[in-house]
């Protein structure tokens, strides 16, 4: 008795096709998922890297004294005046 090797039949063949197609596709689109991924995880990081930075400078100028002329210059800043002050407006038109 011998045995006869039998070729795989077409639709065996197709489906083989069908899903070593599939799982190169697949492959492909998670490679590309992965890619954007990681360049949006990079900006955020040097987002947070950013607002770090300046948590601490905030940080670090909260924690420092202020003498008075420090606390009046940064009054002034923000738009605030001493009670005594003599504020003038001038309602300038623009001249474009």
């Amino acid at each position: 008795m011998s045995k006869e090797y039998k070729k795989p039949n077409f639709l065996f063949r197709a489906v083989m096709i069908f899903i070593v197609a599939a799982l190169i596709i697949i492959n492909l689109v998670l490679t590309y998922s992965t890619n954007n991924m990681k360049k949006e995880m990079e900006g955020l990081s040097e987002e947070l890297t950013r607002e770090r930075l300046e948590s601490e400078a905030l940080r670090k100028r909260l924690e420092t004294e202020m003498d008075e002329e420090a606390i009046r210059e940064e009054a002034k800043i923000l738009g605030y005046v001493n009670p005594d002050d003599i504020v003038f407006e001038a309602d300038v038109p623009n001249s474009k």
